[in-house]
């Protein structure tokens, strides 16, 4: 009877394991330089008010969140630089 004890309790035990937390992080696209520099001319003719420009900075903090989150740093000058959020 011991045994068996001992036995329910070894299996209880491996039921109560703590599984260890999975992050899955997105894949950046990454751009050229040559396509930053036109998406920032492309931005700089939009009107002050325009809602794209709102638009990119969300955009640029999205970007840099799947940075974070997959531990990717982004040495490049990029065009959310000039709008505070980097897209690169």
């Amino acid at each position: 009877m011991k045994w068996l004890a001992l036995a329910f309790l070894a299996a209880l035990a491996g039921c109560n394991t703590v599984q260890p937390a999975i992050t899955a992080c997105p894949v950046l696209v990454p751009y050229s330089a040559a396509q930053q520099a036109q998406a920032a001319d492309e931005l700089d003719k939009l009107p002050a008010g325009a809602m794209l420009r709102t638009f990119m900075k969300d955009y640029g903090g999205l970007r840099a969140g799947v940075r974070a989150c997959s531990g990717v740093q982004s040495s490049q000058a990029t065009v959310g630089s000039r709008l505070s959020s980097p897209l690169a």
